[in-house]
């Protein structure tokens, strides 16, 4: 039982997006926390993910990476572990962002949960970003979610246990 997880994070943020959290306007102060961002489109939905949720009601967006192409779906973090972006009983799963996440703000940080599966299906590609020139050839990801349209660049990848007191648990 191993589960692949996909940190997405973006490069850059605008110095006057970043403030600190108790208000300070001193700059040698850490920020505890990034604020709240609103999205420059004015919540106006993508409509390539607003056609993908009439076919899977659980899909918030769309992921390509390398040959990967699939819907993300959103609802809890164990539901999509054996159910596909539709909601339908399916044994690979479906890849689907952290329970935590809330798209009615801009993220800056979304977690992507997956199966490693054997078949190379869901996530079961990631190994091949342990490979320098594979990881360069196909850095940028492009995730798309309800109100944004992203490209990316992969800033971590790491194989996880589910079985506790195994290694990388």
């Amino acid at each position: 039982n191993r589960r692949m997880k996909l940190k997405l994070r973006e490069i850059t943020v605008p110095a006057s997006e970043v403030i600190v959290a108790n208000g300070s306007d001193d700059e040698s102060e850490q920020p505890d926390l990034l604020p709240a961002v609103e999205y420059e489109n004015n919540y106006q939905v993508v409509p390539a993910v607003q056609k993908l949720k009439q076919k899977d009601p659980y899909a918030t967006g769309w992921l390509k990476m390398g040959d990967l192409e699939e819907p993300v779906a959103l609802k809890d973090n164990s539901f999509f572990l054996d159910h596909d972006a539709a909601g339908k009983k399916n044994y690979n799963g479906a890849i689907f962002l952290d329970e935590d996440t809330n798209l009615l703000t801009r993220p800056y940080t979304l977690f992507l949960y997956g199966h490693n599966m054997k078949s190379g299906n869901m996530f079961g590609n990631l190994r091949k970003y342990k490979a320098f020139s594979y990881c360069h050839a196909n850095r940028f990801i492009h995730f798309d979610t309800i109100f944004e349209e992203g490209t990316y660049v992969i800033f971590a990848v790491s194989e996880i246990s589910l079985t506790p007191n195994t290694l990388n648990y």
